[in-house]
């Protein structure tokens, strides 16, 4: 990630140095990104398809927005097909590509079999 110095993992407490500040974070919030075997919390009312990647979408949600952008899940479609709007700075980030391919859409396959393609949309 662009702008990171060093990052600490102790006691399911992650402290990220960026750019002359330091985000200090519960784990849990980045247990994706840490742990990819890590699994989203099952719901015992068996979750339609949009809901689970909601919550993987949320699972993500608090690193993306650690350096101020967002993610918004626009749509799934029946074949799979997630599509995910970037808000805040990751509009212009040169790096958004790489976050929707290896973040995004290989933790939503991960967590969520039925996704076949996850793109982002304007």
């Amino acid at each position: 990630m662009p702008g990171i110095h060093g990052a600490i993992l102790r006691d399911a407490i992650v402290s990220i140095a960026r750019r002359r500040r330091v985000v200090t974070r519960d784990a849990r919030d980045y247990n994706l990104l840490i742990n990819p075997m890590a699994t989203a919390t099952p719901n015992p009312q068996s979750p339609t398809l949009r809901q689970r990647v909601l919550e993987v979408l949320n699972m993500i949600r608090p690193s993306v927005q650690a350096d101020g952008g967002d993610i918004e899940l626009v749509d799934v479609s029946p074949a799979g097909v997630v599509q995910v709007r970037f808000c805040g700075a990751c509009i212009s980030c040169p790096s958004k590509n790489m976050t929707l391919q290896s973040g995004i859409e290989r933790n939503l396959r991960d967590r969520v079999p039925e996704v076949t393609r996850v793109m982002a949309v304007p």
